[in-house]
């Protein structure tokens, strides 16, 4: 049996049969911690990043943004909300750069605490000299950015074509065809769990381009075509999922155990990115006097040769590594 007492300098002892032990009133800080402490307080950039995506983390931003929206679709502007809609993408543009901001220096952190609570582990776990990679690799960035940058592009337009072009008015329409989209993104997830990361980005790749070349021709044909414009849609959605999956997949068989989350992160806010610039792009296009049917033809041209500029890159540096070792960069 023990007892704890606490001492006139607030240190604790604790009698036990071996007599007294006293125990520090306060832990002292670990000192990578106190290192971070020290720079978020010394860099008002940072403690201002840090500040925005808290914010943009709380229900009090989901509260501020349902009101603003009410209000703006309500009483500034009216449908489609083309203004609002502009808004908003150059919002979730800025919002995933802060966190990945937060995130770049997470994994920083994360990385020097593991060194400094086991330093001989890890300078055992990897080559002298070495350091592990820990940043996303530029070709799984463009190629899940390119991949949803065609949902963005459907998603952007689909309403616009199916009122104009294809001469469908009915808002439940407009509403299953972008469910179409996602929906096939997750279908085709699941329908591929048995295979490995770079088979999945070949068939997504190859999904991807169909549906560009279908959606293309949907609209430009004499008679514009609304089967070919919802077969477009669904592979383009099939093709963005598992394009997104494969790379997912190859980056982090390739990472760090201490990376992956970063890099999954990494990798969620490309697809965000990816879905919020086509709409921009596409508004400008537009603005400018720029036909529909030759926006999407420009688009899906730069959208296909990223996604398989990328694709290409990552089977290529996958190829040139055995699968699941560690990068190392000097």
């Amino acid at each position: 049996m023990t007892r704890a007492d606490s001492s006139a300098d607030g240190s604790q002892t604790r009698a036990g049969s071996n007599g007294l032990i006293a125990l520090p009133a306060k832990l002292p800080h670990n000192p990578v911690v106190l290192e971070e402490q020290a720079q978020r307080a010394a860099n008002i950039q940072l403690r201002v990043a840090d500040w925005i995506t808290a914010f943009a983390g709380s229900m009090n931003f989901v509260y501020l943004h349902i009101v603003l929206f009410t209000v703006w679709m309500l009483f500034i502007e009216s449908k489609p909300w083309p203004t609002l809609t502009l808004v908003v993408s150059l919002e979730a543009i800025f919002l995933s750069t802060f966190v990945m901001i937060g995130q770049n220096r997470q994994a920083t952190f994360q990385q020097a605490a593991s060194q400094a609570a086991s330093p001989r582990a890890a300078a055992e776990s990897q080559p002298a000299g070495l350091r592990p990679q820990v940043r996303l690799p530029v070709p799984a960035a463009a190629g899940t950015l390119a991949a949803f940058a065609a949902n963005g592009l459907f998603a952007g337009l689909s309403g616009l074509f199916l009122a104009t072009t294809l001469h469908q008015s009915s808002h439940a329409l407009s509403g299953a065809a972008l469910f179409l989209v996602f929906a096939s993104g997750v279908a085709f997830q699941l329908a591929t769990t048995r295979l490995r990361g770079s088979q999945v980005l070949v068939l997504g790749t190859v999904s991807m381009l169909a549906g560009l070349v279908l959606l293309v021709v949907s609209v430009r044909l004499s008679t514009p075509s609304l089967a070919l414009f919802l077969i477009a849609g669904a592979l383009i959605g099939a093709g963005s999922g598992a394009v997104f999956k494969g790379m997912t997949g190859i980056v982090l068989a390739a990472s760090p155990p201490q990376s992956r989350v970063a890099m999954t992160s990494a990798l969620l806010i490309a697809l965000y990115v990816g879905l919020s610039v086509p709409v921009i792009g596409a508004g400008i296009a537009l603005d400018l006097g720029a036909s529909a049917p030759d926006t999407v033809l420009g688009f899906a041209i730069l959208v296909g040769l990223g996604v398989t500029v990328s694709g290409w890159a990552m089977l290529g540096a996958k190829g040139r590594r055995s699968g699941g070792d560690v990068l190392y960069v000097r």
